[in-house]
């Protein structure tokens, strides 16, 4: 693996790991629940479905205003790549 990636961490007990893509690749289930088993869909197709639904006339707006929040949001990269998928 590429050892550039790899950050060490420490955990309550005093037990050190090295965590590499596992770091990126974990936030993917966010975007594809079918990497962890899950039939349901993704936080992109989500917010844009449900956005889909919303008056015509307000869909704009809506797009120009998501907002993210909570721990999961914080993860490197969450919002410009919700925000990419959402333009695509």
């Amino acid at each position: 693996g590429n050892t550039t990636s790899e950050e060490k961490y420490t955990l309550p007990d005093g037990t050190s790991v090295k965590v590499g893509q596992e770091r990126f690749e974990c936030t993917e289930a966010y975007f594809g629940p079918e990497l962890v088993g899950m039939e349901c869909r993704g936080l992109s197709d989500f917010v844009f479905d449900l956005v889909q639904e919303c008056d015509i006339m307000s869909r704009r707006q809506y797009y120009e205003h998501v907002i993210l929040s909570g721990g999961s949001s914080m993860f490197p990269g969450m919002p410009n790549r919700l925000e990419k998928d959402l333009k695509d």
